[in-house]
This record gives structure tokens, sequence and C-alpha cells, in this order.
């Protein structure tokens, strides 16, 4: 029996999030100015990096 590397489900979720991100941001675009971002505090993780907090500032 062979073992899949990624589920399926799990590949189809990503994708679904991405273009929900890519919508979101799309409407967002078209009623905001700018973003103000500011600094990033980033998780201490060696087997998933990210960020821990992403202070933003939208201005219409």
């Amino acid at each position: 029996m062979r073992r899949r590397h990624h589920p399926r489900g799990r590949s189809r979720r990503r994708h679904l999030a991405k273009l929900e991100a890519h919508a979101l941001l799309t409407a967002l675009l078209a009623r905001v100015r700018r973003f103000e971002i500011g600094k990033p505090e980033f998780i201490v993780n060696n087997t998933l990096p990210g960020l821990s907090k992403l202070p933003c500032r939208i201005v219409t």
C-alpha cells in the first residue's frame, strides 16, 4: 500500500485559503489608500517559522 505525501484535502484547503486571501486583498485595495506595516514579531520555532504579530494600520 502506497502512502501519499500530501493528503488531497490539505492541498485543496491551502489553495482555497490562497484564493480567499487574494479576494480579500483585492477588495481592500479598491477601498484603502495605504497599509502602514509596523515591526513584525517572529515565532521562535525551528520546525514552523512565522510571525506571531504583524501590526498593521489601514488608511482609508
